[in-house]
């Protein structure tokens, strides 16, 4: 496909739609066509914070913010065992990052990611 320019969105997606695949998951926009995740992304939201076919839109902040809130509660739970709370503490420092690439401070989001990020060697 060539670049072109195009004025608006509703131009764009029709330029576009006899050639791209474009998917709503809810918390992002997937254009995957042969590659990629298979659409498992629709199922596991985290699968697409680093996925290059992934488009995470301003539209979705509160959709990734509702998801950071699960990911803490699901901490508080004391039944999960390590392997859970180990995968909670991915996906939780996973959507901060998405929250945080627009600019939205997360309660200390920075010291978050980073203390996860060591826990994890």
């Amino acid at each position: 496909m060539r670049a072109s320019a195009v004025p608006d969105r509703a131009r764009l997606v029709a330029n576009t739609a006899m050639q791209i695949n474009i998917r709503a998951t809810g918390h992002g926009w997937c254009i995957a066509q042969d590659s990629g995740c298979g659409g498992a992304g629709l199922y596991e939201s985290t699968r697409c914070v680093d996925c290059k076919n992934s488009v995470i839109d301003e539209e979705h902040i509160a959709m990734w913010q509702g998801i950071h809130e699960q990911h803490r509660e699901m901490l508080e739970l004391d039944d999960l065992g390590p392997v859970a709370n180990a995968r909670i503490r991915r996906d939780l420092a996973l959507s901060a990052k998405v929250i945080a690439d627009f600019g939205i401070t997360v309660n200390g989001v920075n010291a978050e990611i980073q203390s996860i990020e060591s826990n994890r060697i």
